[in-house]
C-alpha cells in the first residue's frame, strides 16, 4: 500500500529562482532507469534505479552513482509486465549520498506532469508492490489411499467404494513458510471424504508431463469453498525429489 502523502517545495532546476511552488509529493516504490542527456546515444550507460517519491513537479530517484546538479537526465519507469512509462526529462537539483553507497537524486521535471499522469504512475507503483499471482500447477491424476485407521469417533470404516473428485487443491508449506498449491484435476480416494485431520494418506501421482511417483502426506485440514475442495497437508518422511518439484517445494 502506498504511503501517506506530504507537501513540500519541489526542487527547482534554477537555484537562484525565487518562486517557490509547493506540490503534493507521493511516496512510492517503482523500478526505473535513467540516463544523462549527454549519453543518450549509448544505451550501455543506462542506470537502474528506484523512484522513492514523485509529484507533478519532480521526483526523488535512488541510483548507484552521483550526478552533478544541473545535469539533464531522462527517466523511464518500469512496470511488472516489462513495459516502460516515459521517458520524462528532468534536471538534477541535488545529490545526497546514502549509507549503502547509493545516491538520492532530487530532480525537477522540465515539463511538469499532469494530474492524470500522476494517477497512472501511482496506480502502476501500487501494482508493482503486488506481484501477479503465480499460476497454480496442475497434476493430471492423483490416487489417494488412507494408510492408517484413524477415523473420527462414531464413524465406521468405509466400504471400498472409490470417490472421484475434480479440481482438488493440495496446499502445503515450504520451510520459508510460503504456501504452495497444486491442483489435482482428477483425485480418486478409496475411503472417507473429506479425509480426517491427522490421517496419513498415500498418494500416487501422475503429472501433466507424464511423470509418476508416490509420496505419503499427513492431512492437516480439509475444507470446501465455492464448491471446490482444498486439502492442507504436510509431507511424511523424506519425499522424493520429483515430489518436491511437482508440488512446488523446491522453489528458491
Amino acid at each position: 500500500m502506498l504511503a501517506t502523502t506530504s507537501k513540500q517545495p519541489d526542487p527547482s532546476p534554477d537555484p537562484h529562482r525565487r518562486e517557490c511552488r509547493v506540490w503534493e509529493r507521493h511516496d512510492c516504490a517503482m523500478q526505473a532507469t535513467c540516463q544523462s542527456v549527454a549519453s543518450l546515444s549509448n544505451r550501455d550507460l543506462m542506470l537502474q534505479g528506484k523512484i522513492r517519491n514523485i509529484s507533478v513537479g519532480g521526483v526523488g530517484l535512488v541510483v548507484e552513482r552521483r550526478f552533478e546538479p544541473g545535469t539533464g537526465i531522462f527517466i523511464e519507469c518500469q512496470t511488472n509486465d516489462n513495459n516502460t512509462i516515459g521517458p520524462y526529462m528532468a534536471r538534477v537539483v541535488h545529490a545526497t549520498s546514502r549509507p549503502d553507497g547509493t545516491w538520492l537524486l532530487g530532480c525537477a521535471f522540465v515539463s511538469k506532469l499532469g494530474d492524470e499522469e500522476i494517477r497512472e504512475l501511482l496506480k502502476t507503483a501500487d501494482q508493482n508492490l503486488q506481484p501477479p499471482p503465480k499460476p497454480v500447477v496442475e497434476l493430471e491424476r492423483v490416487t489417494a489411499r488412507l494408510v492408517d485407521e484413524k477415523y473420527p469417533v462414531g464413524l465406521r470404516k468405509p466400504a471400498s467404494d472409490t470417490l472421484l473428485l475434480a479440481n482438488v487443491t493440495l496446499a502445503g508449506e515450504r520451510p520459508d513458510a510460503a504456501t504452495v498449491c497444486v491442483m489435482a484435476r482428477r483425485l480418486s480416494l478409496t475411503g472417507i471424504w473429506p479425509p480426517p485431520n491427522d490421517v496419513a494418506v498415500q498418494l500416487s501421482v501422475l503429472t501433466k508431463a507424464g511423470e509418476r511417483f508416490s509420496v505419503q502426506i499427513r492431512v492437516v485440514e480439509s475444507f470446501q469453498h465455492d464448491g471446490r475442495w482444498t486439502v492442507r497437508y504436510a509431507f511424511l518422511g523424506e519425499p522424493p525429489a520429483l515430489a518436491l518439484r511437482a508440488f512446488g517445494h523446491d522453489e528458491t
